[in-house]
């Protein structure tokens, strides 16, 4: 009677917790994503540029944490086609993309990762591994092409208005 009550006791157990697993994802409790793209929303182009040089903490789920720098900022300058398309979606974006640089020994594949720092809190990033010729660190980038806010607009009214009234000729 007890291998039997033993095996029966296990079998509800081990049903209890595989229904309580699987009623609450890992990820849903540990990083909420609502407020974690809320928060990259948030964050502006300036607000990155003032963490070059900064470790950025790259949250992963039961590994240890991965620290990146933020190796450079680089806005995409406006060119000929930004004016000529205006008429389009994409012509007011704001464009840019973070170059990180982390450790040979902890790489990163092509994903998206819950960064936390100091400065702009903690926020789903997207990276992807690039090649560069300095072949003592490993290189991520992340591209941003997003519509402009005003919560995170930095460029006066002013600077707005002349760059919208330049035509293609100038």
């Amino acid at each position: 009677m007890t291998r039997t009550n033993t095996r029966r006791c296990f079998l509800v157990k081990c049903s209890v917790l595989t229904v309580a697993a699987a009623t609450v994802p890992v990820p849903a409790w540990a990083f909420p994503s609502r407020h974690l793209a809320a928060a990259l929303d948030r964050i502006r182009y300036e607000d990155f540029l003032a963490c070059v040089g900064t470790r950025f903490r790259v949250v992963l789920a039961g590994r240890p944490d991965v620290r990146l720098e933020l190796f450079k900022t680089q806005p995409r300058p406006l060119t000929r086609a930004d004016f000529t398309i205006a008429g389009t979606q994409d012509a007011a974006n704001e464009k840019f993309s973070l170059v990180f640089r982390g450790a040979l020994d902890k790489p990163l594949a092509q994903d998206s990762y819950v960064f936390a720092h100091p400065r702009t809190g903690r926020f789903l990033l997207f990276i992807v591994p690039v090649i560069a010729k300095d072949t003592t660190h490993r290189y991520y980038e992340a591209v941003f092409n997003r519509p402009q806010s005003s919560e995170r607009s930095a460029k006066p009214q002013s600077a707005r208005l002349r760059m919208t009234s330049k035509s293609p000729a100038n």
